[in-house]
């Protein structure tokens, strides 16, 4: 009785594992591709304490986003970048928005850490 038992136990493992085996086989002509890019269309309410980088497909919505002082936020788009809503960059936090021509902007703050000035510069 434990010999038939173990060789229907037997049987029926076998059975299991081959139909696992078959299923993940692939074709010799098989190419696998993959793609680290990411894109999206929107980017809403985060708040960026780090590095951090955002590609829209064709254009990027960008909506709520706080950068703190730790913040480093790169935002990328084919087409645009367009922001709605709330957006706050604290001091020591950075923005760099891609296209093709480069702007930087440069503030000034008071001792109390307001900010005193903007200037752009090309």
């Amino acid at each position: 009785m434990k010999n038939t038992f173990r060789i229907y136990l037997s049987i029926i493992l076998w059975l299991c594992f081959s139909n696992s085996v078959r299923a993940i086989e692939q074709p010799a002509d098989t190419t696998q591709v993959y793609s680290a890019r990411y894109c999206v269309n929107t980017f809403r309410d985060p708040t960026v304490s780090s590095l951090q980088s955002v590609e829209g497909c064709d254009s990027l919505i960008v909506q709520n986003v706080t950068v703190s002082g730790t913040g480093d936020l790169k935002l990328f788009a084919p087409e645009g970048v367009t922001i709605y809503g709330l957006f706050e960059v604290k001091q020591g936090g950075v923005l760099n928005i891609n296209r093709k021509e480069s702007l930087v902007f440069e503030f000034t703050y008071d001792a109390a850490g307001n900010r005193s000035s903007r200037e752009i510069k090309q």
